[in-house]
């Protein structure tokens, strides 16, 4: 599965403070036009929960020069546009400036997701015996459960943000380890470390790419995993993978298979029945960029490059659209409090979600 890690965003500050906006001649004149209201907005951004969590991780660096004002202006302007575009696209969804990633342009923000993008994919590797195919449930029992949320139970933590590291990969493993481990152990919700797998699981590539399989296969390698408190995650501030250090911490005994998912919605709709899984999506791209709500039915880009964990499924009561609810690790800025919902539709569900590479760990 190409499942895409979020690269440096100390990286692609520089990348951003770097790159002046250059806009054609008709939005030339619409931004003109539009000035005193975008310089009014911008502002209010910048002073909002998403602009001060954008300007303290380093999304955009603040200038007082008049042509940096001018190139931020344009930035918004420009985000504007796009929100109008997805709107048309996806009109279950609500996309707003309201994000950490406003003062980013769409090229920006798909190089910042497909950075760390670890190229091959792992169904292509040598799997261990007890890598298999999750069979399908019933029928009758995937009629008898219209809907999952497992974050109702206690058993998903809330979002994290991976930070400056392209981690996506070992946050949606652990993700998935975690309430694996609480659904087995009297809805004891564990944290354990995604640090330990980002610097530890050798056939990743740490903060510049790997899977959600290669986590589990760690684990499982390994026998088990430190807890989060035991070998806590430093790379979202280093921006640096980090030297596996698993021995200054005590291992939590683990016995795990890794899964595979049948790569349809029925499939994906009988495997989060059970538990969630980790999944690769197409997130690069203006839906992702500035989602901030609602069902998501269209992605403007067709390459996985990003690693999430599905935590349920079910319908919208708003417009009857079905839906996956997938946990990012963005942090809690982000969508529905750090949360997305993907349109289920078959193979063409949303954003390139039914594919052949989602995982989960069994005991």
């Amino acid at each position: 599965m190409k499942l895409a890690i979020i690269a440096s965003f100390a990286a692609l500050a520089t990348a951003v403070s770097a790159a002046s906006v250059q806009l054609d001649a008709h939005h030339h004149q619409r931004f003109l036009q539009q000035q005193p209201e975008l310089q009014a907005e911008l502002a209010a951004w910048k002073q909002s929960d998403a602009g001060r969590y954008a300007k303290d991780n380093g999304l955009y660096v603040e200038n007082n020069h008049e042509s940096s004002n001018d190139d931020e202006l344009k930035r918004f302007y420009l985000t504007k546009v796009g929100i109008e575009q997805s709107q048309k696209n996806n009109p279950g969804a609500v996309f707003s400036v309201n994000t950490p990633f406003t003062l980013m342009t769409n090229e920006e923000f798909a190089e910042f997701v497909g950075k760390s993008y670890q190229r091959g994919r792992p169904s292509s590797r040598m799997l261990r015996a007890d890598d298999d195919v999750a069979v399908n449930v019933s029928e009758r029992s995937l009629q008898e459960q219209d809907s999952v949320d497992w974050t109702t139970t206690g058993c998903v933590a809330p979002p994290k943000d991976q930070g400056h590291c392209g981690s996506c990969w070992a946050f949606a493993s652990i993700g998935a380890l975690e309430s694996a481990y609480c659904l087995t152990h009297n809805n004891r919700l564990q944290q354990f470390s995604e640090q330990q797998v980002n610097s530890c699981a050798t056939q990743a590539g740490g903060c510049n790419g790997g899977f959600p399989s290669i986590g589990l296969e760690y684990v499982r390698d390994n026998g088990g995993v430190c807890t989060e408190t035991g070998y806590p995650y430093t790379s979202g501030k280093t921006q640096q993978t980090g030297k596996c250090n698993a021995r200054s911490c005590k291992k939590t005994p683990l016995q795990i298979s890794v899964q595979r998912v049948d790569a349809s919605e029925d499939g994906f709709v009988s495997a989060i029945a059970s538990q969630p899984i980790a999944v690769g999506v197409t997130a690069g791209n203006a839906e992702w960029k500035q989602y901030s709500g609602g069902v998501l039915s269209a992605c403007s880009t067709t390459q996985l490059d990003h690693a999430v964990l599905a935590v349920g499924y079910g319908t919208d009561v708003n417009d009857n659209s079905p839906y996956f609810k997938i946990k990012n690790s963005w942090g809690s800025q982000w969508g529905e409090d750090g949360f997305i919902r993907l349109q289920r539709a078959g193979d063409d569900s949303a954003c390139g979600i039914i594919n052949t590479d989602a995982v989960f760990p069994t005991f």
